[in-house]
């Protein structure tokens, strides 16, 4: 079996998230653009499968976390964002980051949420 590997561009990743689930329509798309101090803005996007996740938990420990706590950082970011959210963010026994594509499709029908961010070829996997 041939290793998938992820994209720079969010879209490209996208794009191969839906194929690979065959076009669901229980995929959950939720992009947003990063915004934080010091950094330039990048566009991310979280993806679960609808009634799987939790909608409050994605909320409130994913999403505001990375779209409202992470504006009030004031200094410079030296890592990549995921691993700034990884380390200093997110719940942290819930984390794993992942370059496998086929490891995040599998947390995605896992009941897992996983956060892609342009430019980054790697993703997030976040258990809920």
């Amino acid at each position: 079996m041939t290793r998938i590997n992820f994209h720079k561009q969010l879209s490209q990743n996208l794009k191969l998230m839906k194929q690979e689930l065959h076009n669901t329509d229980d995929l959950v798309i939720r992009e947003f653009t990063i915004s934080i101090k010091n950094h330039p803005e990048q566009e991310g996007a979280l993806l679960f499968l609808d009634g799987m996740a939790s909608g409050e938990k994605i909320n409130s420990e994913l999403l505001r976390p990375i779209l409202l706590d992470a504006r009030r950082i004031d200094e410079p970011i030296d890592a990549n964002l995921l691993i700034f959210f990884r380390e200093s963010l997110l719940p942290a026994g819930e984390v794993t980051q992942t370059d496998n594509f086929e490891e995040a499709l599998l947390a995605i029908m896992s009941d897992e949420v996983i956060l892609l961010i342009d430019g980054i070829t790697e993703t997030l996997t976040l258990d809920t």
